[in-house]
């Protein structure tokens, strides 16, 4: 509660010139297990939606981010992760970070994996 106290009082001290966005592709009380989010969300204004990527530029980005974590790439790698990203760069570049780290561990990645080591940190 004191965290989300102190971005109140920030906003409060910039004339509310200031706007703060999370992600998380973890549920709400996993990360904040004694806090109430009714209570914590109505002490900012609005819950914002930003809009997926077209495809085209969701391929481009997981190109480039297989290739910064010299992940091999393979085309059913790269459908699982556009399906499970939605078309969101934040969640597309998780899918990758958590590819690698199977990748770095294991030195191979499924499609199938990817699916089960995702579903497991939800």
């Amino acid at each position: 509660m004191e965290f989300f106290d102190n971005l109140k009082s920030i906003r409060d001290a910039t004339g509310e010139k200031v706007a703060y966005v999370f992600t998380s592709f973890r549920k709400f009380a996993k990360i904040f297990p004694t806090s109430n989010y009714n209570e914590l969300i109505s002490r900012f204004v609005s819950t914002e939606y930003i809009k997926p990527l077209i495809p085209a530029d969701q391929k481009v980005i997981l190109h480039n981010l297989l290739q910064k974590y010299h992940i091999p790439y393979a085309k059913t790698l790269e459908e699982t992760i556009l399906s499970l990203s939605g078309g969101h760069v934040q969640y597309i570049h998780l899918c990758v970070l958590i590819a690698h780290e199977l990748f770095d561990t294991r030195n191979h990645i499924s499609s199938h994996l990817l699916k089960k080591e995702i579903q497991e940190e939800r």
